[in-house]
């Protein structure tokens, strides 16, 4: 069983992306997908390579569509939330479940702390 917390990260964490990219009224990683095509072909340019413009090889240089970068993103949070709470659960010998719900509180209280809210 999984608990709530973990199971419902990765709505969460999509929900955030898409709130960051209206924010920003851009898709997530625009910008660096462009520069990352660039440095590809530099770096081929570089070691001597041309490519002409109608290879088929220039799609492998491309970089990540949105949904690629957003499933990347949404991988990365779930990936770091599911590690931790397991490292704490394991640490403090509790469930699963209870580990998810005392991080949780713990990461609540930082925040409010380092808001002044709390002493």
């Amino acid at each position: 069983m999984i608990p709530d917390l973990l199971g419902n990260l990765g709505a969460v964490a999509s929900s955030q992306l898409e709130w960051l990219k209206n924010l920003d009224h851009i898709a997530p990683g625009r910008m660096q997908k462009r520069q990352s095509e660039i440095r590809k072909k530099e770096i081929l340019k570089t070691l001597g390579y041309v490519i002409p413009k109608d290879s088929p090889l220039l799609k492998k240089l491309k970089g990540g569509e949105e949904i690629d970068i957003v499933l990347t993103g949404i991988e990365e949070v779930v990936t770091n939330a599911v590690n931790e709470a397991l490292n704490h659960a394991n640490e403090n010998d509790m469930s699963l479940r209870n580990a998810c719900i005392g991080q949780s509180l713990l990461k609540i209280a930082h925040r409010f702390e380092q808001a002044g809210i709390m002493n």
